[in-house]
């Protein structure tokens, strides 16, 4: 199956993979950005052998992804269930983390400002202003398929950017 037949089968099935994935992780904006990691992990498969049932294989994809959004909110919550109170905490970060912190954030404001205006946008005011996808679409006046396909763009490339810079 080519890469394109992959993709195409996507777009067929993106609708029904996020209602699975909402009823699946119980979130609608979790949801949605599970059905692009989706995308992004079939835009990296090459295979050359054919899958026998496409909306299965692509259903697999999006639930394996699922259970690994579910298992990582387990592990936070369970190692932070018992956080300490901030008095016993220290306030300043070690020297290490903070330094990295600044190279990963100068790295992403540089990705970001690459981006396409419109795609910029529709990132920021998902990521920042934590607008939804219907709010994003009616704001900047286009679809909320082209919000979904901004912000999936601007993720890859924000992830790119930083695994060419080598951050964890």
């Amino acid at each position: 199956m080519s890469q394109s037949e992959l993709l195409q089968a996507f777009e067929t099935h993106a609708l029904d993979l996020r209602r699975f994935l909402a009823k699946r992780v119980q979130c609608e904006e979790t949801a949605a950005d599970l059905v692009q990691e989706t995308y992004l992990r079939l835009s990296g498969i090459a295979r050359s052998e054919p899958i026998q049932n496409i909306r299965a294989f692509l259903f697999q994809v999006a639930d394996n992804l699922a259970i690994d959004h579910l298992r990582s909110r387990t592990r936070f919550y369970q190692r932070y269930a018992g956080t300490p109170s901030p008095d016993l905490m220290g306030s300043t970060p070690l020297p290490d983390r903070e330094l990295a912190a600044k190279q990963e954030w100068s790295i992403i404001q540089q990705a970001i400002s690459e981006l396409t205006p419109k795609c910029r946008t529709a990132f920021l005011l998902h990521r920042v202003q934590h607008l939804s996808y219907s709010q994003i679409a009616a704001k900047l006046d286009i679809s909320q398929r082209t919000v979904e396909k901004h912000i999936s763009k601007a993720l890859a490339h924000c992830r790119l950017r930083i695994d060419r810079a080598g951050m964890p």
